[in-house]
């Protein structure tokens, strides 16, 4: 099946498109037809896995060169990032990241070191050198404890609803709560979907709703005690006894939507991190990597050039 960044028209290679498409404004992309870039993804990406004593790290790999390792957050897997990974293929080793547990799970205050420990085994099994890591609310906070542990372990981070400590919302202290009981799946919460509807639905493109329908079943997925436990872990570590350790620098990416709790946490990230700037993404929600990913995917771009030298360019014939 050939990719496609719209319904009808197929489209050359990234870089080759740039050259001759027109200028798209920033705030209308063309719309991705998510469906064909996904099984694209799942087809065309190269399958790794590292096993650890404790851990089994599961990775899609796509395109080649400097890594860039996405990390999941409270709840959904690691296809919510195949759009921005399909996008910048061209420029970077996408790696899409899953973690299963070869018996129980840590308990919830040793959880995110022991998801650090295997990540970081990952990282280096997987050689290309120390990664720029992605990571969004949960994932972000991985991303910081990976990078506290080796100054040379990461690049760089993408920090997406980060925090160096989590200030829980009741609805969160909630589910935290009942997870310990609740086994089903996050989705077959009544109250759980109605606030994610009213929380970020209105921020998703109306002329495809599906995209808004992945979402809810890919998050819907996770088990109550998945992200119970996960809450119960960003809720029993408190990174920032750690930041003297960080010499990664950092992009904090903010989003419109975030509320008062989220904005303080991106606060103190700004003032606490090292080596951080900051970017705004307006009119995007909390998963702009799914509503906006051509958006994401320049500003990803622009940090990494700032950081890493650019690709060879290869001589006129």
């Amino acid at each position: 099946m050939q990719e496609h960044l719209s319904p009808s028209a197929p489209i050359p290679p990234p870089a080759a498109a740039a050259s001759h498409a027109a200028p798209i404004p920033e705030g209308c992309p063309t719309p991705l037809a998510w469906q064909e870039v996904l099984a694209s993804v799942e087809r065309d990406g190269r399958a790794s896995e590292f096993v650890d004593d404790d851990a089994v790290v599961r990775q899609i790999v796509l395109g080649d060169g400097p890594p860039l390792w996405f990390l999941n957050g409270f709840t959904g897997d690691s296809r919510l990032y195949a759009l921005l990974a399909w996008l910048l293929r061209d420029r970077f080793e996408c790696r899409l990241v899953d973690i299963d547990w070869r018996a129980a799970p840590p308990a919830p205050a040793a959880l995110t070191d022991g998801l650090a420990d295997a990540l970081t085994g990952a990282m280096r099994a997987a050689g290309g050198g120390p990664p720029i890591l992605y990571g969004a609310d949960y994932g972000a906070c991985l991303a910081i404890a990976i990078a506290a542990r080796s100054q040379d372990a990461v690049r760089a981070m993408i920090l997406q609803g980060g925090f160096l400590r989590l200030r829980d919302s009741w609805t969160e202290r909630l589910l935290a709560a009942i997870g310990r009981r609740v086994r089903r799946p996050t989705g077959t919460l009544a109250a759980w979907r109605t606030i994610q509807e009213s929380n970020h639905r209105h921020w998703f493109p109306p002329m495809d709703p599906t995209r808004w329908e992945f979402l809810m079943q890919n998050r819907g997925a996770t088990s109550v005690a998945d992200l119970s436990r996960r809450l119960r872990a960003a809720s029993a570590i408190d990174l920032r006894p750690r930041l003297s350790q960080v010499r990664a620098p950092a992009l904090v990416l903010r989003t419109e939507g975030d509320g008062r709790v989220r904005s303080s946490a991106q606060d103190e990230l700004v003032e606490r991190l090292p080596r951080v700037s900051e970017e705004m993404l307006h009119t995007t929600g909390h998963f702009a990597f799914l509503t906006h990913p051509h958006r994401v995917a320049k500003l990803v771009r622009a940090f990494a050039d700032s950081l890493l030298p650019s690709p060879a360019t290869p001589p006129a014939p």
